[in-house]
C-alpha cells in the first residue's frame, strides 16, 4: 500500500505537523465520537486469559499529558492508538494499518 509522509516545522511555534496520506479501499466502517480518558498502563494478572493491553479507539485525536510535557496527535482516517510504559517513559503508538485475522496476538505486531 503506497503512502506519503510529509512534515511541517515551525520556527516560532513549538509544533510539528506530520501528514500521512494513504488510500484505504475498505468499504465498511463505523465512526463514533467522544472524549474519553484512558490509563496509559494496565496491570496484568497470571489468571487473565489474554494480556491486558492499553490499546484504544480514537476518532481523530489523542493527547498524552503529564506534569512536564504534553503531546496531541490529530489524525484523519487513523482510529486506534496504544500506550506503553517502559523504564518510566511512556510511548504513544498510532496504528497505521490493521490487516489479517490474527491482529490481537503479539506475534502479529510489527
Amino acid at each position: 500500500m503506497p503512502f506519503c509522509i510529509s512534515y511541517t516545522l515551525y520556527r516560532d511555534f513549538p509544533r510539528v505537523d506530520v501528514f500521512i496520506e494513504m488510500e484505504n479501499k475498505s468499504k465498511d466502517h463505523r465512526l463514533r465520537f467522544g472524549i474519553v480518558e484512558h490509563p496509559t498502563k494496565l496491570e496484568n494478572n497470571k489468571d487473565y486469559v489474554e494480556e491486558n493491553v492499553s490499546r484504544y479507539a480514537m476518532e481523530s485525536f489523542v493527547s498524552l499529558i503529564d506534569r512536564k510535557s504534553k503531546i496531541m496527535i490529530v489524525t484523519i482516517g487513523l482510529h486506534e492508538y496504544e500506550t506503553e510504559v517502559r523504564e518510566g517513559k511512556t510511548s504513544l503508538k498510532i496504528t497505521l494499518l490493521i490487516a489479517g485475522p490474527y491482529i490481537s496476538i503479539p506475534e502479529a505486531q510489527c
